[in-house]
């Protein structure tokens, strides 16, 4: 007795999805090199975990990066000295209510305006505190690279009255480098 055979549309050597079993075909079976990037579809990729990357569109978090919005690392950098100055009102330094900014630092070269100088590292920036014993309807500013009296210092000062008046004033200044 004889068989009939039907002919396949695969040549004799060939293996098509008729002859594959579910999960016949795994990655230690695929020779190195056989599929390509062309052959891929991006999209339908994920990676769930990477260690390393050039680029992120999103991260949870990461180690170092050179940008943050456009903005250098340095501008987000934790601060590496924290120094503080109690001033009086005649711009005086109270020594024992301040830490790295003696009363070299600090001049008063018009009224409600103090200046802090000679500060290494240099600051970044700083934050003014009114104190007790002026008037609580003062305003309180700080500037770093100020334009105004104290112009070259690297931190200015200024206190106002409560009709925005230039007056001697008791402050703490928080200077963050």
């Amino acid at each position: 007795m004889e068989r009939a055979t039907q002919p396949s549309s695969c040549p004799g050597t060939s293996v098509g999805s008729k002859q594959l079993k579910k999960n016949a075909v795994t990655g230690s079976k695929i020779e190195n090199g056989a599929v390509t990037a062309a052959k891929i579809n991006p999209s339908g990729l994920t990676v769930p975990n990477a260690t390393d990357a050039t680029n992120a569109t999103n991260a949870t978090n990461a180690t170092s990066a050179s940008e943050l919005q456009g903005h250098p690392a340095t501008d987000f950098a934790s601060s590496t000295a924290v120094r503080f100055v109690t001033l009086n009102a005649d711009g005086t330094v109270v020594a024992g209510a301040s830490s790295g900014i003696a009363q070299s630092n600090v001049t008063h070269p018009t009224t409600g305006e103090y200046c802090i100088h000679g500060l290494s590292p240099a600051p970044k920036t700083g934050l003014v505190s009114h104190r007790f014993g002026g008037s609580f309807q003062t305003q309180d500013f700080v500037e770093p690279s100020p334009t105004s009296a104290c112009s070259g210092n690297q931190i200015g000062v200024a206190t106002n009255d409560s009709s925005n008046a230039f007056s001697n004033q008791p402050v703490t200044v928080v200077v963050f480098s």
